[in-house]
């Protein structure tokens, strides 16, 4: 059993360092392009995104520990990229600047935003993260896990990530290749967490 959580902080770690490397790219600017953006025609992982699944990763890992203190934690970086997600979300909604664009403006481009797709999936990670701390909620994580797995590989197949494209789809439009990889990464750790959960109410 410990090494399943090990497993899933370790993967959890990967998670948040790889977005951690994304923040240092926009931080630095000059020759990090690939870390943002797969190709220079496809649409790059914004601050914000990268920063609120950093701080899901972060979730995840704290969850995997069940410690009272770790669940606390879990939850409040949860609760905190809720709410972000949420407020990027209606700027979508509303087409309103988003902070990225005040913060980073000499560094983004003209079309690099957070997606609408890319709100949704936040704010899913993050209250799929919150309920996989509720053990009354484990199965409702999982199906919601298993969803956004789902959803996120299809994504990953099947958008081009191209803003503009022909096969853009228009609620993805922005979202970057590397965010659907991340998506995929998360839920997956959601239920490596739930999995090991189950097997310690098995083992009791």
């Amino acid at each position: 059993m410990m090494a399943h959580r090990r497993f899933c902080c370790a993967l959890a770690c990967v998670g948040a360092l790889w977005m951690g490397a994304v923040l240092m790219a926009w931080a630095l600017g000059s020759g990090m392009e690939p870390l943002v953006r797969s190709s220079a025609r496809r649409a790059a992982m914004v601050p914000a995104t990268a920063l609120c699944l950093a701080a899901l990763f972060a979730a995840t890992g704290l969850s995997g520990l069940r410690t009272e203190r770790s669940l606390n934690w879990s939850g409040g970086l949860s609760s905190a990229v809720l709410l972000i997600a949420m407020s990027y979300l209606v700027s979508n909604i509303l087409d309103q600047p988003q902070p990225d664009h005040v913060l980073f403006r000499d560094k983004l481009a003209a079309g690099d935003r957070m997606s609408m797709g890319t709100s949704l999936g936040l704010v899913l990670g993050a209250f799929v993260t919150w309920l996989s701390i509720k053990e009354k909620c484990n199965f409702l994580a999982l199906t919601l896990s298993i969803l956004g797995v789902s959803v996120a590989v299809t994504i990953l197949l099947c958008n081009s990530f191209v803003p503009g494209s022909l096969f853009s789809v228009p609620a993805l439009e922005g979202m970057s290749v590397y965010t659907a990889a991340a998506f995929i990464m998360l839920f997956l750790n959601v239920l490596l967490v739930l999995d090991g959960e189950h097997l310690e109410l098995a083992k009791d």
